[in-house]
């Protein structure tokens, strides 16, 4: 009689788990959601210290998502926002924000020009081939 139970509840675990291995995506699903490091596709959050044309740095964050094969906008930028912040410059004093600022995401190929106005729409972005390595050698850009 045990061994009957615990075949009958092997049976329904199995049974659970290949329901749960095989079950359909929601429609409301987003691929993009969370945080993609690597690939053709996907999506980041960007938290970093820019540097200005003054030499100063302005705390910088927006949204990233990408798609190298989709044909209209394969890169995506929202929620841009550059504000002052003591841990990126302490001393911050007037700064151009209509000036543009280029930031390279070499994980990813990708290379963002924006402004430093908080919802600015004049944001370029593209997919980058090579880049200058640290040691001033060109290297292949390789998006895993």
């Amino acid at each position: 009689m045990k061994f009957a139970g615990v075949v009958l509840t092997l049976v329904f675990l199995v049974e659970c788990s290949l329901v749960a291995t095989f079950k359909i995506a929601p429609k409301d699903w987003n691929p993009y959601k969370g945080a993609d490091h690597h690939g053709i596709r996907g999506g980041f959050k960007i938290h970093r210290c820019t540097k200005t044309k003054e030499g100063d740095q302005l705390y910088c964050e927006y949204n990233v998502h990408y798609d190298k094969f989709r044909r209209h906008e394969p890169i995506s930028i929202d929620h841009l926002r550059c504000v002052k912040r003591n841990h990126c410059d302490s001393d911050v004093g007037n700064i151009d924000r209509s000036q543009q600022v280029t930031e390279m995401f070499i994980q990813h190929c990708i290379e963002i020009t924006h402004s430093l106005i908080t919802n600015d729409n004049k944001i370029t972005a593209s997919f980058i081939e090579e880049y200058k390595g640290h040691d001033g050698i060109m290297h292949k850009c390789i998006m895993n």
